[in-house]
């Protein structure tokens, strides 16, 4: 298939070439006034067969990337988080105007941005409910992250957002909205 698809450029090339030059059927030699040069043809690189690992935000992403996408949390530092009520799960969101929302223990809106690789939200809006066991202390690592800068990195195909910082590192899986 390769093979046929540079013949068909080739031949294209060459058609093209020989039109532009006044050519208009080739023959044995050229009855052409001109001589027909032909370049090589450059053929786009292939795709590679791996996947490329996860990069970081600044080196492949924009903040467009992320808008309108929702996260839910899978891990904490290397371990799956797990909870009881699914729709309790902890979540995070990009709108329009790069605001984040979403929950960990409390709701939480706010504007953020994008600075030097790090996902940075220092003015968040948050409800103050005690929710007790480990989502107070992953909505205390959450917002300790956010205010001080987390690296961020989205994987290839979006599926997976990271956010870390020294030993933290929260791992989240793309989420629908479910109604």
């Amino acid at each position: 298939m390769k093979r046929m698809k540079r013949w068909i450029a080739s031949g294209a090339v060459l058609v093209a070439v020989m039109w532009a030059t006044g050519c208009q059927e080739r023959q044995s030699p050229c009855s052409c006034d001109r001589e027909v040069v032909l370049a090589p043809v450059a053929m786009p690189p292939s795709v590679p067969a791996t996947p490329k690992p996860e990069l970081a935000l600044e080196e492949t992403m924009k903040p467009e990337d992320l808008l309108h996408r929702r996260f839910a949390l899978a891990s904490v530092n290397g371990k799956e988080f797990t909870i009881d009520d699914p729709a309790r799960r902890p979540t995070i969101e990009f709108n329009e105007t790069f605001q984040i929302a979403g929950r960990v223990c409390n709701t939480f809106r706010g504007p953020a941005q994008l600075k030097d690789g790090k996902l940075l939200a220092e003015n968040l809006a948050m409800t103050r409910m005690m929710c007790g066991g480990e989502l107070d202390e992953v909505e205390r690592l959450f917002v300790a992250m956010l205010r001080a800068g987390a690296d961020i990195t989205l994987s290839e195909h979006g599926t997976h957002l990271t956010l870390s910082q020294g030993d933290t590192m929260l791992v989240y899986t793309r989420a629908d909205w479910v109604r």
